[in-house]
């Protein structure tokens, strides 16, 4: 069955290194191919490693940068279900993503 990661990061891409992000600052950039082989990685450690499985709960707690869809995707590899929360949340509006979600597993950026 097609699953997001499937649609937007297929196992053959039409333009394997086209650069899907470029960090301004740094100047590193993610080609397509980079980011579905570095999500795959995340996705096996996040399986084999913690355990999670289809429909575990993951929170992602960062501001945008290129690690961002490398963690949604590698995600979304394993079938989690990925709660988004803004890093410009106010404690308040976090503290109720946190609890609604019920989250299994917490990325959280070192700035947010």
């Amino acid at each position: 069955h097609n699953t997001i990661f499937r649609h937007h990061l297929p196992a053959q891409p039409r333009f394997p290194d086209y650069p899907a992000f470029i960090d301004a600052i740094t100047g590193r950039t993610v080609t397509l191919s980079n980011l579905r082989s570095t999500a795959l990685q995340l996705g096996v450690g996040l399986r084999n490693k913690l355990g999670l499985k289809e429909k575990s709960r993951v929170l992602v707690y960062s501001p945008n940068s290129v690690d961002f869809p490398i963690i949604f995707f590698g995600c979304q590899s394993i079938g989690a279900i990925t709660s988004l929360a803004n890093a410009s949340y106010t404690a308040k509006e976090l503290a109720h993503q946190i609890r609604d979600g019920q989250a299994d597993l917490a990325f959280v950026h070192p700035v947010s």
